[in-house]
């Protein structure tokens, strides 16, 4: 896997970006790198899928994407929370991105969401 340009790059210091109290079609939006169209991704999608993230790609991928955000061993986001990777696509140019963000569950199904990258993928 290639990295291209981040629009957003990890931070320890970051303030979090959607609780589940929010309403469940709470979305952030960022704007694609090589058409500047505006892409959106529902927060609780992002929710509840922090253990099974590594699944959907590679092992070879998922210690690439470790390496490139720089995991700790224990895997934890910056923000302390449980790392979650997904990808997304543009639907105008299909450029592809990795949306990495910290998850913290602070209750029973009660989680917290705080964005730590926004990175593209540039295909092989």
């Amino acid at each position: 896997m290639k990295f291209g340009k981040s629009i957003l790059t990890p931070s320890y210091h970051r303030e979090p970006n959607y609780n589940s109290g929010e309403p469940l079609d709470k979305t952030f939006e960022f704007l694609c790198v090589n058409c500047s169209v505006e892409i959106s991704v529902k927060y609780n999608s992002l929710c509840g899928k922090e253990w099974s993230w590594k699944s959907d790609f590679s092992e070879i991928i998922v210690n690439e994407i470790k390496q490139f955000y720089k995991m700790n061993m224990v895997e934890k986001s910056p923000d302390g929370g449980s790392t979650f990777v997904i990808k997304v696509t543009c639907e105008n140019c299909k450029t592809n991105y990795l949306i990495h963000a910290g998850v913290k569950e602070s209750a029973n199904s009660y989680y917290i969401v705080t964005l730590q990258g926004v990175t593209e993928i540039i295909e092989e």
